[in-house]
Formats: structure tokens, C-alpha cells, sequence
């Protein structure tokens, strides 16, 4: 949020600049949104809370390797193997191929342990009101909005590339996930069972790739999601 006489939400700017657009270029069909990590954050966000488009304009969200996400239920997933649940999946195997041998299970954290995992800016509890969107009304934009997703397949673990001292790892982030890999399988998880988008989304995981959107970004495997083509770009 800036400051001053009228201040206006990083939102409000975001919906601004596609009126803007709209208004220049009146052809103009669709417009992609792509984000990078706290980018990714940004845009994962806004497309539950953009504002009503104009008429024939269609957005794309293209959100890469976030940090966190934003959960519209209760719920978070959690790794189990043989029925025991691993909040972390250490136990799952090889973190760049998670969840490996785990499968993914809906719980519901405890509230006692961890007071703010469902609080704005992880969950729907205490939406800030300049938003000016209830959060069944967010939950629904959501869930109907165009989204891919890209995460890099080595951006998991303390290794060198995955800035993992920039993580956040408190206990509302770490119950998303332990690493951004693992943050990115689980919410789509969640997705697929929980929210249940409108249209089935994908999760483009890009080999090679740590926390690096120079590797994740231009890769041949994040076309379909960012241009809708197959194979190196030209």
C-alpha cells in the first residue's frame, strides 16, 4: 500500500495498468502476467482479487517459484508414508523428485501451535478491508482464473542457488511446505482436491533449475504455460 492523500494498493496498480492497456489498445484479446518469486507472490495473490476486467480482454497468470502461497480453505497439505504424516516429506526421499514415494494428505494444522498459518497473507482470516472482496468471492476468482504454475526442480533444500537464507520459514510458511519445490506440489494438491479450479491446471516442474528465473523463465519446458507452444523458443 503507498502513502499519501489517496494511497493505492499494489493491486489497485495492477488493475489500473490492464485498464490502461485495454483503453490503448481496444484489440488487445489477451494479456499473460508472469511472476518470479516474490513476483510470483504478487500475482498469486492478485488473481483472487483483480478487479472486474473489461469486456474481451482475458488474463493469463503465469506464476514461477513463490515463496509462499495463498491458501483459501483451512487445510494444508501434508506428506504421509504409511499412513504417518511428515509435514516436511524428509521421509519421501529425494526432495527434487517429491513426494515421491509419499502420498499427499488435507489436514487441518492446529491452530494452537501456529496462530497465524491461516491469517492474510498464507490463509483468508483477517482480509485486509482495501481489498474490498469477501473471501468466498476471492476463493471463487481464484478457483476460475487462468493459472499455470513453474517451479524449478532444484529448488529444494539449503543447496547453493535456491537463496534458501531468503526463505520464509516461519511456521505458517513451513506448513505449506518446507522448501519452494515442495510448497508448489503441495498447493496444487490441494487444488486438485480442496479448491477444485474450473479448469485443470498444470504444474510445470523445470529441470535444471534452482531459484534462478533467468534458467526457469526462458526454458523450453515453461513455453506452454508462458506462450502456449511446445519446444525451444525461436
Amino acid at each position: 500500500m503507498s502513502t499519501g492523500a489517496k494511497p493505492i494498493s499494489s493491486f489497485q496498480a495492477m488493475d489500473a495498468l490492464l485498464a490502461e492497456l485495454h483503453l490503448k489498445w481496444p484489440s488487445l484479446k489477451t494479456v499473460t502476467l508472469a511472476g518470479f518469486s516474490a513476483g510470483a507472490q504478487l500475482l498469486q495473490h492478485y488473481a483472487g482479487f483483480a478487479a472486474q476486467l473489461p469486456e474481451g480482454l482475458r488474463i493469463r497468470f503465469v506464476i514461477a517459484d513463490p515463496g509462499t502461497w495463498l491458501y483459501f480453505d483451512p487445510v494444508r497439505p501434508a506428506a504421509s508414508l504409511g499412513g504417518q504424516a511428515s509435514a516436511d516429506g524428509a521421509a519421501c526421499g529425494d526432495p527434487s523428485n517429491y513426494p515421491g514415494t509419499c502420498a499427499l494428505m488435507m489436514d487441518t494444522p492446529s491452530s494452537a501451535a501456529c496462530p497465524r498459518y491461516d491469517r492474510w497473507k498464507y490463509g483468508m482470516e483477517g482480509l485486509p478491508t482495501h481489498l474490498g472482496r469477501d473471501a468466498a468471492t476471492a476463493r471463487e476468482h481464484y478457483r476460475t482464473a487462468d493459472i499455470a504454475y513453474l517451479v524449478g526442480a532444484l529448488d529444494s533444500g539449503p543447496n547453493p542457488g535456491t537463496f534458501n537464507k531468503l526463505l520464509d520459514h516461519s511456521c505458517s510458511a513451513e506448513l505449506q511446505g518446507t522448501f519452494r519445490l515442495q510448497r508448489a506440489q503441495n498447493y496444487v494438491a490441494y487444488e486438485r482436491e480442496t479448491l477444485r479450479p474450473s479448469t485443470l491446471r498444470t504444474l510445470t516442474v523445470v529441470p535444471g533449475c534452482a531459484h534462478d528465473a533467468g534458467c526457469v523463465l526462458p526454458s523450453a519446458a515453461a513455453n506452454q504455460a508462458l506462450f502456449g507452444t511446445a519446444g525451444a523458443r525461436p
